[in-house]
C-alpha cells in the first residue's frame, strides 16, 4: 500500500531564501554578546624592565566577595552595583591583582631577604566618569628582620577615570601600581633597619 502526505506545505524558491534570512537574524539576536577580556598587568614595556630578583613574593590576595567574580563590576549611585556582562577579567580578580603585583614587585632591587606579603583588598570601587578607588591592607612576613607577628600596613589610592571601560582599567592599573610601590618602600625600609609603614 502506498501512503502519501496530505496538505504538505510547499514553499516557492523566493520564499525559501527569505525564510533562511529570517532564521539567521533570529539566531543572531539570541547569540551571546562578544566578551572583552581585560587585565591589570601593565604593558610589557612597563612590567618587563628592571631587575627581577623575586625577593618579594605575593603569598595571597583577598578581595571583597561581591567583587570576586569574572565580570567587571562598577558602582552606580549610592548602593547599586552594575555587572558588565560583556567585560571580563582575564583571570579571577584576586589572581589579576596578584599577577599585576608580581610584575612590579619582581623589579624591586636591594631586598636582602625574601619577604612574603599577604594582601587584603577592602575597597575596589569604580565609578564611570569619576574615578577608581583602592584600599588595601598588606602584611609582611618571612623576613628575619621582622617580629614574629609580621608587619601590617594600609594603603589608599584614587585615580581619575573617564566613562569608558579602558579608562577604568587603566585607573585600576595605576592604583595597583601604587600599592606595589608602597610594599616596595616598606620592604626597603625594613631591610635598612627602619621597620614601619610608609
Amino acid at each position: 500500500m502506498k501512503l502519501s502526505l496530505i496538505n504538505q506545505p510547499r514553499f516557492r524558491p523566493e520564499f525559501k531564501g527569505l525564510l533562511s534570512l529570517l532564521l539567521l537574524a533570529a539566531l543572531s539576536a539570541c547569540s551571546s554578546p562578544q566578551i572583552r577580556t581585560h587585565t591589570l598587568v601593565p604593558p610589557p614595556q612597563i612590567s618587563e624592565t628592571g631587575n627581577n630578583t623575586g625577593a618579594i613574593v605575593v603569598a595571597h590576595v583577598r578581595v571583597p566577595p561581591q567583587l570576586n567574580r569574572t565580570e567587571l563590576v562598577v558602582r552606580k549611585g549610592d548602593s547599586q552595583l552594575l555587572i558588565l556582562e560583556s567585560d571580563w577579567w582575564g583571570a579571577p580578580l584576586p589572581e589579576e591583582i596578584r599577577s599585576a603585583l608580581d610584575a612590579r614587585l619582581g623589579q624591586a632591587a636591594g631586598a636582602d631577604y625574601p619577604t612574603q606579603v599577604w594582601v587584603t583588598v577592602t575597597r575596589f570601587d569604580a565609578i564611570p566618569g569619576q574615578g577608581v578607588w583602592l584600599d588595601a591592607d598588606y602584611r609582611l612576613a618571612g623576613n628575619p628582620k621582622l617580629a614574629t607577628s609580621g608587619l601590617t600596613c594600609n594603603t589608599r589610592s584614587r585615580n581619575e577615570a573617564g566613562t569608558t571601560v579602558d579608562s577604568l582599567i587603566r585607573a585600576h592599573q595605576l592604583n595597583v601600581e601604587a600599592l606595589a610601590e608602597d610594599i616596595i618602600e616598606t620592604v626597603r625600609n625594613l631591610n635598612a633597619g627602619n621597620p614601619g609603614c610608609p
